[in-house]
C-alpha cells in the first residue's frame, strides 16, 4: 500500500492506492482519495506511484478496475493513459 501525507492537511493521510501483484501484471485493487483533497493532483500522484511500483516489479502491465458510475476516476485513468480491457455486467437478483 502506498499512501500521501499531505503537509497541508497537518501531516494527515490525503489518500492511498493498494496494489496487487499477479502473474507479470499489477491490479490496482483501491485507490481513495479523501474528500477534501479530491481534484488536488493526489490520485494522479498515487497513480504514478503505482506505475513505478509496476515498473520496479519488472510488470509487464498494470490494470485497474473502477465503477461505472464513477466519472472522476474514468477521466483520471484515461488522462494517465488507461483504455477499456474488460467490460463486467451486473444484474440485481430479488
Amino acid at each position: 500500500m502506498i499512501a500521501i501525507r499531505r503537509a497541508g492537511a497537518g501531516g494527515r493521510t490525503a489518500g492511498f492506492v493498494r496494489v496487487l501483484a499477479r502473474v507479470e501484471s499489477e491490479e490496482v485493487t483501491d485507490l481513495v482519495v479523501l474528500e477534501p483533497h479530491r481534484r488536488s493532483g493526489v490520485g494522479m500522484r498515487l497513480m504514478e506511484a503505482a506505475e513505478a511500483h509496476a515498473r520496479a516489479s519488472e510488470a509487464k502491465r498494470i490494470r485497474v478496475s473502477v465503477l461505472a458510475a464513477n466519472g472522476a476516476a474514468h477521466e483520471l485513468y484515461r488522462r494517465l493513459g488507461y483504455r477499456e480491457y474488460q467490460m463486467v455486467l451486473e444484474k440485481v437478483m430479488g
